[in-house]
């Protein structure tokens, strides 16, 4: 499912070096509650703010997101990170989403860590 005009979409970013279920539980647990059409997951292509360096490459990473989230009808995967310039900062993705998908409705969630 691809972001589509008048939807309301939630951008979920990240490094997924792995993903878990915590982040699936997150992205299910904002479609319902917020009434989402849907969620993009946007693995981070160079962490601005991380110490310690990644165990998993990006297309590693990017493999994984996309392999967790097949199951779920309403996720779907960008590498828009991979484009942009470095480092990754939220604010440039979101306005890169906002470009790519005119008319979408974007909400950014947080995870707790």
């Amino acid at each position: 499912m691809i972001p589509e005009a008048s939807q309301s979409w939630a951008v979920l970013g990240g490094a997924f070096d792995p993903i878990h279920f915590g982040h699936l539980n997150l992205a299910s647990g904002a479609l319902h509650n917020a009434h989402l059409d849907g969620v993009v997951f946007v693995p981070t292509y160079s962490a601005a703010h991380r110490a310690e360096p990644m165990t998993a490459s990006f297309l590693e990473r990017l493999a994984m997101t996309y392999l967790a989230c097949e199951e779920y009808d309403s996720f779907e995967v960008s590498d828009i990170e991979s484009e942009l310039p470095e480092p990754s900062y939220s604010v440039h993705t979101v306005q890169a989403l906002k470009k790519q998908y005119p008319g979408v409705y974007w909400s950014f969630l947080i995870g707790a860590d």
